[in-house]
Formats: structure tokens, sequence, C-alpha cells
């Protein structure tokens, strides 16, 4: 709802003016002016970023910003998001669907397997990557690719 989002927006802006070093708020203002000012999303996740170097969600979030523009730089931080949050499934999906547009399918698969490996069986956040892998496994030559899996990284996961 766009009223919502607004008012979103402007209770960030509220905070950040009392306290312009408050991550959580560049963080969230990152994610929700991200369809209506770019360069201003992006600025406030880098700032997110700077103030909570080590919180997995602000690399993952500025990740997402930079990778219709940067891939490179999409890399390096959905990895350095991967070691930050080492439970959290949406960095791991965000570099394998990076991983997949670049056509680079074995690499996506070892991540992926390696994290499965790792992540609890009964974890419902890994269902998604299950069914990923398994698709990422099949030959080549049998598996076309669907849309969705290699389109740019999905939206920030909702806090």
């Amino acid at each position: 709802n766009p009223a919502d989002q607004q008012r979103a927006i402007n209770l960030h802006r509220r905070a950040l003016s009392r306290n312009p070093t408050f991550a959580v708020s560049h963080r969230g203002l990152g994610i929700l002016l991200a369809g209506r000012d770019r360069d201003a999303a992006i600025n406030h996740a880098q700032t997110a970023l700077k103030l909570e170097p080590s919180d997995w969600e602000n690399a993952n979030n500025l990740g997402i910003l930079l990778a219709p523009t940067d891939p490179e730089e999409t890399e390096r931080l959905f990895r350095t998001a991967i070691q930050q949050g080492r439970r959290q499934p949406e960095p791991v999906y965000n570099l394998v669907k990076l991983l997949i547009g670049q056509q680079r399918y074995a690499e996506a698969a070892a991540i992926l397997s390696e994290r499965l490996d790792a992540a609890a069986p009964a974890d419902d956040r890994w269902k998604e990557g299950r069914r990923l892998l398994g698709l990422l496994r099949k030959p080549e030559s049998a598996t076309p690719r669907p849309a969705a899996e290699t389109a740019a990284p999905p939206a920030p996961a909702a806090r």
C-alpha cells in the first residue's frame, strides 16, 4: 500500500533526523526507496553498511540494490552477508540466483549444497533451496531454466 510505504519512509526519516547514525533506519530507507529513488536507496544502504559493517542484512541489501549495475561488487557483498549471517538463507539464495544468471550453475550448486548440508533438516527456510538444488543437479540439456530463476535477485527480505 503506497500510503503505508510513505508513512514508513516518513518514520525512518524522522528517526534519522534525531539520530543520523541509526543504521536500521538507513537500511529501512534503502529498502523502501529502492523502487522510487535508486540513488538515495543505494546511499542509505551504503550508510547502513558503514555504520554496522558486521550486520549481514546491510551487505545483503546493498548487494540487491547494486545487482543491476555492479555484479562483481554484488557477489562480494552477498559472500560477505553469507559469512556474517551463517544460518540465514537469504544471502545464499541471492548469491545462487546471481550465479545462475551468469550461467555459473556448478558453482551455484556447490554453494547451495554446502549450505544445505549445514542447515537443520527441519528448517523450512531452506525448502526453496532444496528445490533449486534439485534443478541445478539435473543435466543441462534436460533442465530448462525458468525466467524466475535466472532473473536478478529478489527484493530484500522483510524483517
